[in-house]
């Protein structure tokens, strides 16, 4: 019984070290991409930063079409700025 009362307790550390690392994963992926934004373009953009890495990691949307639809979902004002975001959110997935 020692050996089973080691071995769940062995599990269950390791299960939560697991869910701590990806949600510490997520927080850093996070705060990369806001940062990155924030130096590259600005903190309006942040969100399309990360469509653009979603966009090219997943290949749902190419490049082309995912500018398009931005492009019709903002203001004519922001254009420029998210289709950069786009370009750098594409830039950050080698």
């Amino acid at each position: 019984t020692i050996n089973m009362l080691q071995w769940f307790v062995k599990e269950q550390v390791e299960e939560e070290a697991k869910r701590e690392g990806d949600r510490r994963s997520r927080e850093v992926l996070s705060m990369a991409i806001q940062r990155t934004a924030a130096a590259h373009v600005a903190d309006t953009t942040v969100s399309v930063v990360a469509l653009g890495i979603v966009a090219k990691v997943s290949k749902l949307l190419s490049k082309e079409e995912l500018q398009n639809i931005v492009v019709s979902s903002f203001p004519k004002s922001a254009e420029e700025l998210n289709l950069k975001a786009i370009d750098l959110g594409y830039s950050l997935i080698s």
